[in-house]
């Protein structure tokens, strides 16, 4: 019979193997390596190197050196994982204002990798948003990126429903979807993360109040010139019925 010692080297992996295996005469035999990757482990190729040695024969060291190596070469793949946080997910916006909304996403997958930005929301509701930036690279456990959304807030909302509070107020959400480009292409399926953004609009009464107190302020001063303009016809006759009566 022949003690065989197995040995295996890996670049980086974690492997596992039989440590010997015996053979009789014109025998021989399968055995398994297994090997596995650190979680996370970044897309790479990475070496295995497989020798077997004879190392008994009979119960006695072998004469002569008898050993095989194989060397393989095992690829870690690429796989496509995120995370999406929503910075503000709810937000009070007044009518006639617009503002900038963020949303962080975290490129969690083990290489870089593409993402696009898509948007759900009520469009017959008289507010508008703009995309900047649809689509961005990010590093493998990067820094998050921030995609930005601006949204104009509708210019009147004084038909809207009043809340306890005495305010015309509009509620509405705005679902953000981002999705790995990568996923989409090569993994069978898009892996995407959705996140909700609710808004609150509020009527700016103030705005409102402003705009009639300067159209009343508007009349007062049109009935003063009025009646300024006729006190001053009738201060003229005034004058001259004095003048005319002196001279007789």
């Amino acid at each position: 019979n022949e003690k065989i010692s197995i040995q295996v080297q890996a670049d980086g992996l974690a492997v596992a193997a039989p440590g010997t295996i015996t053979l009789g005469p014109g025998q021989e035999a399968d055995f398994q390596v297994t090997v596995r990757a650190d979680s996370r482990m970044t897309m790479s190729s990475r070496s295995l190197s497989t020798t077997a040695q004879v190392t008994e024969m009979s119960g006695v060291p072998p004469p002569n050196i008898a050993e095989s190596t194989v060397n393989q070469i095992i690829n870690i793949l690429q796989f496509s994982m995120l995370s999406v946080e929503a910075v503000e997910p709810y937000l009070e916006v007044y009518t006639g204002d617009n503002i900038d909304l963020e949303y962080k996403v975290y490129n969690q997958g083990n290489w870089i990798d593409k993402f696009l930005l898509a948007t759900e929301y009520n469009e017959n509701l008289d507010f508008q948003i703009s995309v900047p930036l649809v689509a961005a690279e990010i590093d493998s456990m990067a820094p998050p990126y921030k995609f930005r959304i601006t949204l104009a807030a509708p210019s009147d909302g004084s038909e809207w429903p009043i809340n306890s509070d005495g305010v015309h107020t509009l509620e509405t959400e705005i679902y953000i979807e981002i999705s790995s480009d990568f996923s989409c292409r090569y993994e069978g399926a898009c892996n995407s993360v959705t996140v909700k953004q609710s808004i609150v609009f509020l009527h700016n009464e103030t705005v409102e109040e402003e705009s009639e107190s300067n159209a009343l302020s508007g009349s007062i001063d049109d009935q003063l010139l009025i009646y300024g303009g006729s006190g001053g016809g009738i201060l003229l006759l005034l004058i001259l019925f004095v003048v005319m009566r002196k001279k007789k």
